[in-house]
């Protein structure tokens, strides 16, 4: 093997695509390739595309055949790993990638503000114990914005995503970076994390919240900007999906006072009409007037800061639900924070449509569903919530059933067996 990794390395030596700086080249000193990276090994004025960690250059490599037009470089410190991407691109003739041995903390040395347009980082060691060492850390991230282009894209993949709330978590260092690119007059922040970049959110259980708990959570949701507010409590006395809530148009409101009724164009299935109570009719003349005078005539109740053509975006107005919940510590009856899923409240409403013995269909009807088939969900959730907050009661009333049953005889101490063996 040691032989082996010798002959990889005096190879790497002559390897034309392969460029090893030594130390007193890039340590407090400019190479002699920085700035120059177009001009003299590609050729031409494509854009660059770096990939940090690159290992044995596969993905540098792949990347190379499916885009052309591109420029990429795979940086690595590990030289016998590389050589396999290195040897590949040159037995296939590819002129638009090449490899960089060396460390990761001496690009500034190598290469020039603006140089690279977009940069890979694919499953990097999470370095728990050495934060300074991690290439998604802090450090490294204001070391790559002295190199990156304006509007240039991080791409970060990982394999680390078991905790349930790196969702969370992800949406809520997009909502930092874009406050301190707001504050800080840095653009680039902005959109460093975009919509494809959060992973989805794991399958939540089917549950819902209390009256009490809603009651809490509504509380601090009032607090907050007056339309998101209205959006949040319009959502849920409709009973809607939030992306149906969304995309209210500001036309949605029909019929005459005492007999309205809300027009609602549900995405993913039939558009429908729901009679609605006389105070959600004034609640949504009210986020309309809102919307007029902030953006004038707009197609949306609920609209885009950035695009007033546009519906307002989900994951923002979550983003500030979260981050609210975790300002103010806000927990559930098991003292858990509280979750903000799509589903949260149309749960809620459902559940309580089963509670008033609605039968199935005026239910589905009002869900917007085209079939009865999902309610026996929200049956089954409300009956889960009786069996939850009666538990205590029904074992207290066991035990005291069993101790009843002394003296009573043979068969009434085989039910006492009976429920000890379970």
């Amino acid at each position: 093997m040691a032989k082996k990794k010798l002959a990889r390395f005096a190879e790497m030596e002559v390897l034309p695509n392969v460029f090893q700086p030594k130390h007193e080249e890039v340590f407090r000193t400019d190479y002699p390739l920085k700035g120059k990276w177009n001009e003299e090994v590609f050729h031409n004025d494509h854009p660059i595309i770096l990939e940090i960690g690159c290992g044995k250059g596969e993905y540098t490599v792949e990347l190379g055949k499916l885009y052309p037009e591109q420029n990429f470089i795979g940086l690595d410190i590990k030289g016998a790993r590389m050589w396999k991407g290195a040897k590949t691109a040159v037995e296939n003739g590819m002129n638009n990638v090449a490899f960089l041995r060396m460390y990761a903390e001496m690009l500034e040395s190598v290469f020039a503000p603006g140089e690279i347009a977009e940069l890979w980082i694919t499953f990097p060691d999470p370095q728990m114990a050495k934060a300074r060492k991690r290439l998604s850390g802090t450090r490294f991230l204001s070391l790559y914005r002295k190199i990156l282009a304006p509007q240039a894209v991080i791409h970060l993949k990982t394999d680390r995503t078991r905790t349930k709330s790196l969702h969370g978590e992800i949406t809520r260092l997009r909502a930092l970076l874009e406050a301190v690119g707001k504050t800080y007059k840095y653009p680039i922040l902005e959109n460093l994390i975009i919509n494809r970049d959060i992973p989805p959110t794991a399958r939540a259980e089917f549950r819902t919240y209390s009256d009490e708990e809603l009651k809490r959570l509504n509380a601090e949701i009032v607090k907050m900007n007056e339309q998101i507010a209205r959006l949040m409590i319009l959502h849920q006395m409709l009973g809607t999906r939030i992306s149906d809530t969304l995309t209210l148009r500001t036309d949605c409101l029909r019929g005459q006072p005492g007999d309205r009724v809300v027009h609602i164009r549900q995405m993913k299935t039939h558009p429908y009409e729901k009679p609605v109570s006389e105070e959600i009719a004034i609640l949504i003349e009210r986020s309309i007037q809102y919307t007029k005078k902030k953006w004038g005539e707009t197609e949306y109740i609920f609209v885009s800061d950035s695009d007033p053509s546009l519906p307002a975006q989900y994951n923002r107005i979550q983003t500030q639900v979260v981050q609210m919940i975790r300002e103010k510590d806000l927990r559930d009856d098991y003292g858990r924070l509280f979750g903000f899923g799509t589903h949260m409240y149309r749960h809620y409403y459902g559940v309580k449509l089963t509670e008033m013995h609605l039968d199935d269909w005026t239910i589905a009807r009002l869900l917007g569903h085209s079939s009865v088939h999902n309610v026996k969900y929200y049956r089954k959730m409300s009956n889960q919530i009786l069996a939850d907050e009666t538990r205590k009661v029904r074992e207290r009333l066991s035990q005291l059933i069993l101790e009843n049953l002394d003296g009573w005889g043979e068969e009434y101490e085989q039910v006492r067996y009976d429920v000890s063996c379970k």
